[in-house]
């Protein structure tokens, strides 16, 4: 990979403007066919700004404005090139910050995309699709001492234009979607934070959920779209605490989520067999369904020692989520997983150890999605400063030091491509 830029920015007294150029070019294979590799150019333009008022409602107006235009070909082998994905558009946010009074403070804004997706070749999966989004939104919060209260309220509207693959029929599709949240907190003691929110979210299904019809060589499949799609609608409980006192920290989240409409991709036991290729695939088909998901995050820290800038600590981290829908069990819905880190920090050395064992999942969708085993897998890491500025790093990584063998549950590969086996890493960076 290849990627280099430039930058610069104004600062004055009421704000600042600033604005970058990013170009990247990659080169990788891919698992799903040994032959087939993919190069991708990406340019980027990035604009951002802010202007603060002396007086008045508002006390900032922040901007920024992004524009990225991009292309990936798959080639079959060298010098043969196949599909081609363009990807061209941009994106622009604007953001009125009111002036805190009391303790209120809050923003209003707009936001605004247009985007064009090009596939060009025999296998494109997913036609020429123009969208257009904008979004209006607020955010309030109000913060006392011990409590507070937060509301949020979005509206947008998205816009999807394209012809079928194999039609000659464009399909225009217009999501309106509102989107709101509330929740209330509490700090009853030094250090520790509960929260308790409840949102409602719409999303617009993508050009792929609503499109696509053709083999996907990320994917290894042949996904299949549904123009009759419609918004995905959740309602989600949550529940929040979060602990940071003397040498303990941590945070756990809770939550509860209730779906109508939500859009599932499942294997359909069908087969395509591509004739160029002599290959088969097998079908995936997006569809709509209610569910219900929970589950539960946690992290946490302990300072075991500490002298100055040199502190070694124990961390521990968990996951669980369970989904299920009116057709069985969610698609490739990871397992619970368990972490736990010995960690060393000071200035110029920084060392850690980590063990992360995931669970086995048995709960798929069908019986065309198959299991996946538990695995423990052991990683070892180091970062080293040898300069008095600090600015230089060399570091070094080993990850799955007993050769686990480890499947992704929620990797559509996960079948013929299981996680790297032992393997080492070692690097110099420079931060400027």
């Amino acid at each position: 990979m290849e990627a280099w830029g430039v930058g610069g920015s104004y600062i004055g007294d009421k704000g600042f403007l600033g604005a970058s150029y990013k170009n990247t070019d990659s080169e990788y294979g891919t698992v799903a066919e040994e032959t087939v590799f993919i190069k991708l150019n990406q340019e980027r333009y990035d604009v951002r700004g802010e202007y603060r008022f002396d007086d008045g409602p508002f006390s900032a107006l922040r901007g920024s404005y992004g524009h990225a235009d991009y292309t990936h070909t798959e080639f079959e082998d060298v010098g043969e090139p196949g599909t081609v994905f363009n990807s061209d558009g941009w994106e622009g946010r604007a953001d009125l910050v009111q002036r805190t009074r009391g303790d209120w403070n809050g923003a209003v804004g707009v936001q605004s995309l247009s985007r064009n997706f090009q596939a060009i070749g025999e296998e494109a999966f997913v036609p020429t699709t123009d969208i257009d989004e904008l979004g209006v939104y607020t955010v309030q919060r109000l913060d006392r001492q011990g409590y507070g209260f937060e509301g949020g309220l979005r509206y947008d509207r998205r816009e999807l234009s394209a012809t079928p693959i194999g039609e000659d029929r464009q399909v225009d599709r217009t999501f309106d979607n509102w989107s709101a949240s509330a929740a209330a907190f509490l700090r009853p003691a030094p250090g520790l934070f509960l929260g308790l929110s409840l949102a409602h979210n719409e999303r617009a299904p993508s050009e792929v959920e609503l499109f696509a019809d053709g083999v996907h060589i990320a994917t290894a499949a042949y996904e299949t779209g549904d123009v009759n799609l419609n918004s995905e609608k959740v309602n989600t409980l949550e529940a929040t605490a979060h602990y940071d006192r003397g040498r303990f920290t941590g945070d756990l989240h809770v939550y509860h989520s209730w779906y109508d409409g939500f859009i599932d991709e499942r294997a359909t036991g069908e087969t395509f067999l591509f004739e160029e290729e002599n290959e088969e695939f097998p079908v995936y088909q997006f569809v709509q369904t209610d569910a219900r998901f929970y589950g539960f995050e946690a992290e946490g820290s302990y300072t075991a020692w500490q002298n100055g800038d040199r502190k070694l600590s124990l961390e521990a981290a968990a996951d669980f989520v369970h989904a299920q829908t009116d057709l069985g069990p969610a698609a490739r819905i990871p397992p619970y997983s368990l972490t736990g880190r010995v960690a060393w920090t000071s200035t110029p050395f920084d060392a850690s150890v980590e063990v992360r064992h995931v669970g086995e999942q048995d709960r798929v969708a069908n019986e065309y999605e198959l299991p996946t085993d538990d695995y423990t897998l052991l990683n070892l890491a180091a970062a080293w400063r040898p300069l008095t500025d600090r600015n230089v790093t060399v570091f070094a990584e080993a990850r799955n030091l007993t050769d686990e063998e480890a499947r992704e549950h929620v990797s559509f590969l996960k079948d013929i491509a299981p996680l790297p086996g032992r393997n080492l890493r070692v690097g110099v960076a420079y931060r400027f």
